[in-house]
């Protein structure tokens, strides 16, 4: 979640919350940074652009979240395809795979 987010979130807000944030990451991927309005996340989510509001008060703290969980999903893919004791070349390797695999 979002810093800038100042409420608490019920068990239902945190998984409206997740819809919005993979349509999100859905739509930019389809459409484009740019081209991908709240009202098409909204839909892809299958929520009201007045949840959106609710949830995140505006496009730019809606996009910010997307872009924090996409940043911090490709973090957590690298450090899982990290294992210590392998040669470098294989631990350079499985990252490299794990990066482009997570881009697609």
């Amino acid at each position: 979640m979002n810093n800038n987010m100042q409420h608490a979130l019920t068990r239902k807000g945190m998984q409206t919350q997740e819809k919005v944030i993979v349509a999100g990451v859905e739509c930019i991927a389809a459409l484009g940074f740019h081209t991908a309005s709240t009202n098409k996340i909204a839909q892809r989510a299958g929520v009201t652009w007045g949840t959106l509001q609710h949830q995140f008060g505006d496009k730019a703290t809606l996009l910010e979240t997307v872009l924090d969980h996409a940043f911090n999903e490709q973090i957590e893919t690298l450090r899982r395809a990290i294992h210590p004791g392998q040669p470098l070349e294989e631990r350079i390797n499985d990252m490299l795979n794990a990066f482009w695999q997570n881009q697609n």
